[in-house]
């Protein structure tokens, strides 16, 4: 879905994805909630910083274009930034809690368990494809790609050998194409059966 707030900035909300946000912002900040993945083009204005709250961490920035994806079935939430800056901070936001900010190119990942940021340099495309209806991936888990499609299809996959889950696979889908035929696109990159 494609959301147009109060102030201007575009949010593409992606699959099983939730945004929660006021009528109007007020005077001094614009925050909303996420829950699932969203890619923001975030209108600039300096004296109203945009806050987007997940449930383990908040994003600050002034005007940019990143991608959020925090479902909370995942223990990573990853951040990219196609523009911009952005300052990730934990909720838990106790005397040692550190900040973290990220560059255009680079994807903030930050692990809900251990609390800890981890940030790299990464092709962003793989990580915003998703508003046109592809999914890119490089070297990625089958795992991380079918649970993409579970949220998408919004179906449930079983392996018949959990090990089939660490398969590293290469491609780009079409979302667009038919469920089958990205089912099959995804099998023979795998070299498995669905």
């Amino acid at each position: 879905s494609e959301i147009i707030l109060p102030d201007g900035t575009t949010v593409f909300l992606n699959a099983g994805s939730r945004l929660v946000y006021p009528e109007y912002f007020d005077e001094k900040t614009r925050e909303v909630f996420l829950v699932g993945e969203a890619f923001f083009e975030v209108e600039h204005d300096k004296n109203k910083p945009f806050v987007v709250q997940t449930t383990d961490i908040r994003i600050r920035v002034l005007g940019t274009r990143f991608n959020i994806s925090a479902y909370p079935s995942d223990n990573i939430i990853e951040t990219v930034l196609t523009e911009g800056k952005v300052r990730i901070e934990p909720n838990s936001s106790g005397f040692f809690s550190e900040t973290t900010e990220i560059l255009p190119g680079q994807l903030a990942a930050y692990s809900k368990i251990d609390r800890v940021t981890q940030l790299s340099q990464v092709e962003t495309e793989n990580y915003t494809l998703w508003k046109e209806g592809l999914i890119r991936f490089e070297s990625t888990d089958l795992s991380r790609v079918v649970k993409r499609l579970e949220r998408y299809y919004n179906i449930r996959f079983k392996y018949q050998d959990p090990f089939l889950g660490s398969i590293k696979i290469s491609g780009k889908l079409e979302l667009g194409d038919s469920r089958d035929v990205v089912f099959e696109n995804v099998a023979t990159a795998a070299s498995v059966q669905i």
